[in-house]
């Protein structure tokens, strides 16, 4: 099966666990349609590769870059407030997760960037319950 991206079942169609390997290993998609014809359901495989996943990384590569750089603007609003300059110091690392992110050539590629553009604040850093961070009330 070269070829085959795709495997079309209509109507009551069974598949054993062993052609679902199979077509997984190979990152083959396979669907189900009713016996009248409308859409019943889809499996694909996480790295089922082609289109789908380079559609999927191009989608998902903007609101991980967003969440990165809400971290930047937040780090730096906390050491202003808190006169802790030493917090913008950690402002370079989430710069540079932000660009990988952006350049990001595989979804696993492009989860790293997120882990590890997660600041990590020290304890000294974390309001104390009940205090306002950010305009919203902490535990």
């Amino acid at each position: 099966m070269p070829r085959v991206r795709q495997i079309v079942c209509v109507g009551r169609v069974g598949v054993t666990s062993a052609l679902l390997r199979h077509i997984a290993e190979r990152g083959i998609d396979l669907a189900w349609l009713y016996d009248d014809g409308r859409y019943a359901a889809r499996l694909t495989t996480l790295s089922g590769g082609g289109d789908v996943e380079r559609r999927g990384l191009r989608i998902a590569r903007q609101p991980v870059a967003g969440k990165i750089t809400n971290m930047q603007v937040g780090l730096l609003r906390a050491a202003r407030s808190r006169e802790q300059p030493d917090l913008a110091g950690r402002q370079p690392r989430l710069a540079a997760a932000r660009t990988t992110a952006l350049a990001a050539t595989t979804i696993a590629e492009l989860m790293g960037c997120e882990g590890a553009g997660h600041p990590r604040l020290p304890r000294r850093a974390q309001p104390a319950s009940g205090q306002r961070m950010g305009g919203f009330t902490t535990r």
